[in-house]
């Protein structure tokens, strides 16, 4: 099992994995669409674009930001930590952590009706707040899957995908401070330095941040094999 999923891995890397559009530059296939959706296959459109895998691209998604959320909560800033939307059933378990965004949270002035809507339509991977000499300072985390070589296209996106959220907040508490954490992992389990960095300042530090790290590498793995099944 071992040897086919590193086999798996690399056949990615190397842009070789047997996709319609691999076997078709080879004349082995008559088409280069993907056999599931229609749509042109590919290496990253097998393991993360393909709508009908959407169900386990999901779950691999849930599963990384569950050993996020759970170094977090382990973690120097752990008191922080308000709500997370990832894993809801294992997180749940571990930290007993809200999946929606509490109302206390959000700026006094701000309306019910508008924190309600937040509630049930903004819905981040994860919410720190805390509160220094009258000033609150609210942190959001999105995690994201992207291409190992190339993950500006998903960070870009990944920081678009909160505006709404976070100007309502600052209209309403303008001395607050709203920040947005984008968390990049590579499909088939590169960790990049920014990534690292960022999981530090998140508080998670000494053992547990290489333990996490290693953890997220060997999940993707896992995950390029699963999906690919």
């Amino acid at each position: 099992a071992q040897h086919r999923r590193r086999k798996l891995v690399l056949q990615y890397r190397w842009g070789l994995l047997p996709t319609n559009k691999v076997l078709h530059r080879y004349k082995l296939s008559s088409t280069d669409s993907c056999p599931l959706c229609g749509q042109q296959d590919g290496g990253h459109h097998a393991l993360s674009a393909c709508p009908s895998l959407s169900g386990a691209v999901t779950k691999r998604h849930n599963d990384a930001g569950s050993l996020i959320v759970q170094a977090i909560h382990e973690g120097d800033r752990a008191a922080e930590l308000v709500m997370s939307d990832v894993g809801l059933s294992r997180r749940c378990a571990i930290m007993k952590r809200k999946g929606r965004i509490p109302l206390a949270a959000l700026p006094k002035d701000m309306p019910n009706g508008m924190k309600c809507r937040i509630r049930s339509h903004c819905k981040p991977d994860a919410m720190l707040v805390r509160t220094e000499r009258s000033i609150k300072r609210y942190e959001l985390l999105e995690i994201k899957y992207c291409r190992d070589t190339d993950p500006t296209q998903q960070e870009t996106r990944a920081e678009r995908q909160h505006d709404r959220l976070m100007k309502a907040i600052q209209i309403f508490d303008p001395k607050a401070e709203v920040k947005l954490t984008t968390i990049m992992l590579g499909v088939s389990g590169c960790i990049y330095k920014k990534t690292e960095e960022k999981l530090k300042e998140l508080g998670v530090g000494g053992p547990a941040l290489p333990r996490l790290l290693k953890r997220l590498h060997h999940l993707a793995c896992r995950h390029v094999e699963e999906i690919w099944n």
